[in-house]
């Protein structure tokens, strides 16, 4: 090659290089940033819940950045910002706080009880609030309008007895036992279970009430044996659940179980309990939409968890179904809401968003629902739930039933 032709060479590489790297700058100017506050329990007993659902955020929100979200003629990607609530209203708040007006946060999500304490704040500074109905659920369609709801954790609760009832048709008496921190939000839900058993031909026991931080169910579970109770449906912490498990079967008892949401971690849940004897037949809410058999997911979230579930185990090892599935039910879920709506919106101006939002229709890792409560609600801003249970097998959650609930104006 003579001098001439090197020098020619040279210089087209360059332009080549330079026209790459000019279009590599350009995509990343051109790619803007959605700011998504996350509240997660992150110290105290609920540590763990919020451990893993922020390993799990983390490795989704990877995934769906390097698709890029188009919203209108712009592409995204979002920026994650974490804060401890320390499960309570007023960390809740206070972790809201930073999130809103130092981080400057579009959207922000929860699963703690601290709904009605975060509203005012939310809804003031026009931030959209995805969050969960049960403990510390209010809603005024009014005064909360940038409010969505996503976990019906209240909703699917009846489900998951009916769930038994169908997979164990001997069951003809269902027992309640109930925190008095429920009060007035349960309601609605114990009726739905009562029509249900009747028309089974069966029966419900007069609801017991507990206080919050019982410690001895003796004399509670003893009552629910005189009812002669085959299915005992708590609803309180998974703390409670599991002291009652494990009470009924030094009784001698082996009748299911339901409990409220589903398993911070497997292990250590089946640890803390002892053994699988103790553990067995406890019917929880069940998150892995791989597993749904009612409920349709779409190609292009079926193609996403599979790509969550290999960047998992080769992270941290074991298979996330075995520690837990409540990340795709609750944070990822609700991620994959936002995105959904930002994409049918076409803006990120709240307004906007919201107007699509109500009454609007979108396709989840969940599966597809439309949001529905104008009834009930005064704004139909709740998206459904497939309402799928899981039955403890020898540490195992194994599928029991799904439930699905694809308008809160008209429950199962």
């Amino acid at each position: 090659m003579n001098k001439r032709s090197w020098l020619v060479a040279v210089l087209v590489s360059a332009l080549i290089l330079s026209g790459v790297m000019g279009a590599q700058s350009v995509s990343a100017a051109e790619t803007k940033i959605i700011k998504i506050g996350a509240l997660l329990s992150l110290s105290g007993p609920p540590a763990p819940i919020g451990d893993i659902n922020k390993k799990a955020l983390d490795i989704y929100s990877q995934i769906l950045n390097e698709r890029g979200i188009k919203v209108g003629k712009d592409t995204y990607r979002l920026e994650l910002i974490y804060a401890d609530d320390q499960f309570s209203p007023q960390g809740a708040v206070a972790a809201a706080n930073k999130l809103i007006f130092s981080d400057k946060v579009q959207f922000l999500t929860h699963y703690s009880p601290s709904n009605a304490a975060l509203s005012p704040l939310t809804n003031a500074n026009k931030v959209i609030l995805v969050g969960r109905t049960a403990g510390g659920f209010i809603y005024n369609a009014k005064t909360m309008p940038y409010n969505v709801y996503f976990n019906l954790v209240a909703e699917v609760w009846p489900g998951l007895g009916y769930a038994a009832c169908t997979a164990m048709p001997e069951i003809k008496t269902i027992g309640l036992l109930i925190s008095t921190a429920n009060k007035g939000i349960l309601d609605d839900q114990i009726h739905r279970i009562k029509t249900f058993i009747e028309k089974r031909k069966g029966k419900i026991l007069e609801p017991i009430w507990y206080p919050l931080g019982t410690q001895d169910f003796t004399p509670y579970l003893a009552k629910l044996h005189e009812g002669n109770a085959d299915l005992v449906m708590v609803a309180g912490p998974a703390s409670d659940a599991m002291a009652v498990s494990k009470l009924r079967q030094s009784m001698g008892k082996k009748y299911p179980i339901t409990q409220t949401g589903g398993y911070a971690n497997l292990k250590a849940f089946i640890a803390a309990m002892g053994s699988f004897e103790f553990s067995n037949n406890i019917v929880s809410e069940y998150n892995a939409p791989w597993e749904y058999k009612v409920t349709k997911i779409s190609p292009k979230h079926l193609a996403d968890m599979k790509k969550f579930r290999d960047l998992w185990i080769a992270k941290y090892t074991d298979p996330i179904e075995t520690i837990s599935t409540i990340p795709f039910g609750y944070t990822m879920g609700q991620l994959s809401l936002i995105v959904e709506a930002l994409q049918q919106a076409g803006t990120t101006d709240p307004d906007a968003l919201m107007k699509t939002l109500r009454g609007g229709t979108f396709d989840s890792l969940l599966g597809k629902f439309k949001m529905t409560g104008q009834k009930k609600h005064g704004s139909p801003v709740f998206f459904g739930s497939p309402g799928m249970a899981s039955i403890l097998k020898n540490g195992k959650e194994v599928y029991l039933g799904e439930t699905p609930i694809t308008d809160v104006d008209n429950l199962p």
